[in-house]
């Protein structure tokens, strides 16, 4: 009965993506049912080197009731600068459902299908998709909503893990930093990825030649997949002052460009 139920979730959530708006958030929640979220994730990424055939997801369950939860694969690209994912076989997720009792943990183990060439392969990009399942039969398409019960919410986590295969040993991507023009008092400037491994981009600082016009994006920005160019806006008071100077983690370490003044579309 319980093996019919997980093929009916199955079917039902395999429906669902091939873009997603809030990728680049750890997770994103659904109020459902009554209750509180107890599902936590580690790692939050996830690296293959050329020669590694699995790795490990631990599932917590952090609440004191049991929960459901699945795991999906997906391939992970950005064609004109947008993120999409489409359902891959090239890693699997084993098992892709687990149940979890109050207090425990879950080991899921990521394995890629075909085996490392043992050659120079480019640098691939996944997503995995982790659930916390409601308590129903039927999965429920994200972000929706149904009536819930007197005791309040229920919110149904889902984290949105970055997969990586065939990552080199020294991961040191080279970007270019340009404008990209303003739009409603916003600069907007323009990444692009020249080398083969991903950018991590965080904790933007943009600057004007004499330093006194400084505006921050902190935190996580976005990836930027190689060969790629995103754009991303950020405040700036007034169209006559250049910036000059960008500064950003970059895969976690800090960095520093110029940036040029020209859109590289153009």
């Amino acid at each position: 009965m319980a093996r019919r139920q997980e093929t009916k979730v199955m079917r039902h959530w395999g429906r669902v993506t091939t873009a997603c708006a809030g990728l680049l958030m750890a997770a994103s929640v659904s109020p459902f049912a009554a209750g509180a979220s107890s599902l936590a994730v580690s790692p939050t990424a996830l690296a293959f080197a050329p020669n590694e055939v699995a790795k490990g997801l631990v599932l917590h369950n952090r609440g004191n009731e049991a929960f459901r939860a699945q795991v999906r694969v997906f391939v992970w690209d950005q064609p004109d600068g947008n993120d999409r994912l489409e359902p891959t076989d090239q890693l699997v997720a084993s098992p892709p459902f687990v149940t979890i009792p109050p207090g425990a943990q879950h080991f899921v183990r990521i394995v890629r299908r075909q085996a490392p060439s043992g050659g120079d392969s480019a640098e691939e990009s996944y997503r995995l998709l982790v659930d916390e399942l409601p308590a129903s039969d039927e999965a429920p398409p994200p972000n929706a909503v149904r009536s819930a019960p007197s005791a309040g919410l229920r919110f149904l986590l889902r984290y949105s893990i970055p997969v990586f295969v065939n990552t080199p040993p020294a991961s040191h991507p080279e970007l270019t930093w340009a404008t990209a023009g303003m739009a409603d008092d916003m600069l907007r400037f323009a990444v692009t990825n020249t080398s083969a491994t991903r950018a991590q981009i965080a904790d933007v600082r943009v600057q004007s030649p004499d330093g006194s016009t400084v505006n921050t994006l902190d935190g996580l920005v976005g990836y930027v997949l190689p060969g790629v160019t995103r754009i991303w806006s950020i405040p700036w008071r007034s169209s006559a002052t250049t910036p000059a100077e960008i500064s950003a983690r970059i895969n976690g370490e800090p960095r520093d460009f110029r940036l040029s003044a020209r859109d590289p579309a153009d």
